[in-house]
């Protein structure tokens, strides 16, 4: 036997907070309990025996040099893909838009405005055959993208009445995103109608958005997507949001903007994307996300509006004791494709390198389809030791590509490391009861 330590598969979380990795069990910590462990490890134990029995009986502490632990159930998990289904796919319209934004990924790709390609009806209907032979009679979802997708659409409208049409018994869900600059009555009666969730992406109040979000002139654009959000907000029910994403420009100020932004435009939900990245890693500080992300996540628990952002699948792992083993499907087992304009199905969500896109979706690859529903942390030493394994679901393959060339050996990205960590802790000291634990003794 070896000196008592903290077993492996717990950590010990802002002096309040057990947390088991595997299992997400989240326990509160008496005064007692907390001076112990802290002694623990420090080296040098306090002599409380009833605290260590109790410890040692939660298998919270350990003296074994290699206690058994859960790692090795947990990894088999990782690699199973019987169960996963594409359930969405982000289809992309077009390429091209009204607007020439700096930072936007598909300008890079062309030079000439020419170049800029479109999809077409065959591509649509072959993309709604692939949902409804994955799905075998269950719903799925498709989300419409660009450049902007309502340039495109009467492609939007024929893809909808196809699957209308061939899934009788289904109900597929739609979405889009969209810059909201070319919104119609017309557009907006018929994505009411046909029950769509539309976002609405801006980068912050006028002044920031009007830095990075403009037309080919150059000249603003923020005035003329509130018009189209406040638009689309009269004629449907529900379902509008918008999407902010965290960037140089706007991430010290990423909260504030934010709330400016809801306060002025009522939206039915939120969404805070991932930050823009490059050569593999955000191009923000992932600690400095966090400390923003925490006063919007209060903002829409006060206000009793939905969000979703990268802090999503650890709320939805910790709430509901779901671990996410895997970087790209979710805890219900579903798995996003994106479908480039040229009808190239790629297992993520953007960008059109043909190392990403290598197949017709006719043509998708089994073997391709099972190294990207697999990847996880549990392929990379460091991560499989780390307090997010089972939250952040490990290296995400797109920015490790854009870092290294390849998606065949995950690196790290070390912003996004350090924001799951601290939003992992952050998450499990919340959801503690430390009142609950407390021991009179």
């Amino acid at each position: 036997m070896g000196a008592v330590r903290l077993h492996p598969d717990w950590r010990y979380v802002n002096g309040d907070t057990l947390f088991n990795r595997f299992t997400l069990e989240v326990r509160g910590c008496t005064d007692r309990e907390r001076a112990y462990i802290e002694s623990v490890e420090s080296g040098d134990p306090v002599d409380d025996p009833e605290v260590r029995r109790r410890l040692r009986e939660e298998s919270i502490i350990t003296e074994s040099e290699d206690p058994d632990s859960l790692l090795p159930e947990y990894e088999q998990r990782a690699k199973r893909t019987d169960d996963i289904d594409v359930h969405r796919i982000r289809f992309y319209v077009t390429e091209r838009c009204n607007m020439g934004c700096p930072g936007c990924f598909v300008r890079f790709k062309y030079r000439n405005d020419e170049d800029f390609q479109n999809s077409d009806k065959r591509k649509a209907e072959r993309t709604v055959d692939f949902l409804r032979e994955e799905n075998e009679g269950d719903s799925f979802q498709i989300h419409f993208l660009g450049g902007e997708p309502l340039i495109g659409f009467e492609l939007i409208e024929h893809t909808v009445s196809y699957a209308e049409e061939v899934c009788e018994e289904t109900d597929p869900e739609f979405s889009l995103t969209t810059n909201a600059t070319i919104v119609t009555e017309e557009i907006a009666e018929y994505l009411d109608e046909k029950d769509f969730t539309v976002g609405v992406s801006f980068d912050g109040d006028e002044e920031l958005n009007d830095q990075s979000r403009m037309y080919m002139d150059d000249s603003g654009t923020y005035e003329d997507a509130v018009e189209g959000f406040e638009l689309l907000k009269e004629h449907m029910d529900d379902g509008v949001g918008i999407l902010v994403t965290p960037q140089p420009l706007n991430i010290d100020v990423l909260s504030d903007v934010t709330e400016k932004l809801v306060d002025r435009l009522d939206p039915d939900g939120l969404t805070i994307n991932d930050p823009f990245h490059s050569d593999g890693t955000w191009e923000v500080d992932g600690r400095k996300f966090a400390e923003e992300l925490k006063p919007i996540v209060e903002l829409c628990e006060r206000e009793k509006i939905p969000l979703i952002s990268p802090l999503s699948q650890v709320l939805k792992a910790l709430g509901r004791k779901e671990p996410k083993v895997q970087t790209l499907t979710t805890q219900e087992r579903n798995f996003s494709c994106a479908v480039s304009v040229d009808g190239r199905i790629c297992y993520h969500i953007m960008n059109y390198d043909e190392e990403l896109f290598p197949n017709p979706i006719e043509e998708q690859s089994d073997e391709r389809f099972e190294q990207w529903a697999t990847y996880s942390g549990y392929q990379h030493e460091e991560c499989r030791n780390c307090i997010a394994l089972n939250t952040c679901g490990g290296p995400d393959p797109i920015e490790s590509y854009y870092g290294t060339g390849h998606v065949d050996e995950l690196e790290l990205n070390p912003e996004r490391c350090k924001f799951y960590k601290h939003m992992t802790g952050w998450v499990a000291s919340k959801l503690s009861d430390a009142e609950a634990e407390l021991d009179p003794a």
